[in-house]
């Protein structure tokens, strides 16, 4: 292939789906690149599309954890409450029995008004900057 690019990557028979591609802008010229798509390829051949990304559950508590410069290790312990397969329905006061982390508990409880106050906070400085 042209530029020495692994065909494998794009297309094998263990892909299950067909390959993608996507190209990065940078913000101030993206205009001018989607004008000059239009042009090429037409107005009806051209569209924008957004994506959406979700933070699964474990994930946001170690993220949180790290903006409000908790340990990782205090952090994944939390995560580790909740549980991998859909369906089951553990909260904080009813951790499953397995884990030892009571101490933790109490904590992640007493931090909710933070959580909640740092939030509050952070929507007012976007809204502002709007």
């Amino acid at each position: 292939l042209q530029y020495n690019l692994l065909f494998e990557r794009f297309l094998n028979p263990e892909r299950v789906s067909m390959p993608d591609f996507d190209i990065d802008f940078c913000q101030s010229n993206r205009d001018r690149v989607i004008d000059y798509v239009k042009d090429k390829y037409g107005k009806n051949a051209v569209s924008q599309i957004a994506t959406f990304g979700t933070m699964a559950a474990k994930a946001a508590i170690r993220d949180v954890g790290r903006v409000m410069d908790m340990s990782y290790t205090f952090c994944d312990g939390i995560s580790k409450l909740v549980p991998g397969k859909p369906g089951m329905s553990y909260t904080l006061a009813y951790p499953p029995e397995v884990k030892k982390e009571g101490d933790k508990n109490n904590y992640a409880l007493e931090l909710e008004p933070m959580l909640y106050e740092r939030v509050r906070k952070e929507e007012a400085v976007s809204y502002t900057q709007l």
